[in-house]
C-alpha cells in the first residue's frame, strides 16, 4: 500500500507526539515505556522522511532506534 502525503504527514505528526510523549515519560524516569514509546514516534517518523527524501532524519531515525534497542536489550 503506497501511502499519500497527507497520511505521511499524520503519521509524522503522530511520530512528534509519540516523541514528546516519551521525553515526558522518561524524565518522569519510567525508562523502559519511554523508550518504547520514542522507538514507536521515530518509526512513525520513517515514511515521512523516506517520502520527502530526507536522509538526515532517516539518519537520526536510525540512530536513536539503535540506543533505543541497547537500551531495551541491555538495560
Amino acid at each position: 500500500m503506497k501511502l499519500t502525503d497527507t497520511q505521511t504527514i499524520w503519521l509524522r505528526r503522530a511520530g512528534v507526539v509519540c516523541l514528546i510523549t516519551a521525553y515526558a515519560t522518561i524524565t518522569s524516569g519510567f525508562l523502559l515505556p519511554g523508550i518504547l514509546i520514542n522507538s514507536t514516534g521515530q518509526l512513525l517518523m520513517l515514511p515521512f522522511a523516506l517520502r520527502f527524501k530526507m536522509w538526515d532524519l532517516c539518519a537520526l531515525s536510525g540512530f536513536y532506534l539503535f540506543l533505543n534497542l541497547r537500551i531495551f536489550l541491555l538495560g
